[in-house]
């Protein structure tokens, strides 16, 4: 995704559908998305502790990091502040990358295909 960072202009498709088009800006921006990142202490458990709380759409692990992504703003941090408390994580929102976007994207379009 860095790459496309760079470029002009994005395009996501998936089974021969396109999911969306524009600039990185556009593209991240029209989906709404906030997202937090954690870093430190158990990922795992912390992961399972959060799969599926209201507002956490997706989380996805990112290098030593996890992403936690969703449309709702403040059931996402509702969710989040009822899970931190360990000293040895690390919490901060942060900007929705073209990355968080693709998997968000992708979730909704194969949630979408029949096989």
């Amino acid at each position: 995704m860095d790459e496309a960072e760079r470029c002009h202009k994005l395009a996501y498709i998936a089974s021969g559908r396109l999911l969306i088009q524009g600039t990185a800006a556009e593209v991240v921006a029209r989906q709404g998305l906030t997202t937090w990142a954690a870093s430190g202490g158990d990922l795992t458990a912390l992961a399972r502790k959060l799969e599926g709380k209201p507002g956490v759409d997706q989380i996805i692990a990112f290098s030593n990091s996890l992403h936690l992504t969703g449309l709702d703003a403040a059931r996402l941090e509702a969710s989040i502040d009822a899970v931190r408390g360990d000293a040895a994580q690390r919490w901060e929102r942060i900007e929705s990358g073209l990355e968080d976007v693709f998997i968000h994207l992708i979730s909704k379009a194969e949630d979408r295909v029949i096989p």
